[in-house]
């Protein structure tokens, strides 16, 4: 089982096989935690906070002041000139 929680509300959800997450514009935390499904993040605009699972993950921080952090996996980790 896989639970999302974003603006107070918690979903679950059963045979998940890749996960895609995309904070768009705002500072953002996006969490992967006891995942070892792959999943490709991606912070937007803003300053966030990327943390990947035990998948081989895709994060991308975009414009801002990101703090990304990969997981177990073969994680791929694009930045720019801020992060």
């Amino acid at each position: 089982d896989f639970s999302v929680t974003a603006f107070g509300l918690t979903q679950s959800f059963t045979g998940v096989t890749d996960i895609l997450a995309d904070g768009d514009d705002g500072d953002d935390v996006i969490e992967l935690v006891g995942v070892i499904a792959p999943a490709d993040l991606s912070g937007g605009s803003g300053n966030d906070q990327l943390q990947s699972g035990d998948g081989d993950d895709t994060l991308s921080g975009g414009p801002g002041r990101d703090d990304i952090n990969g997981g177990g996996g073969a994680d791929t980790i694009d930045g720019d000139d801020d992060d």
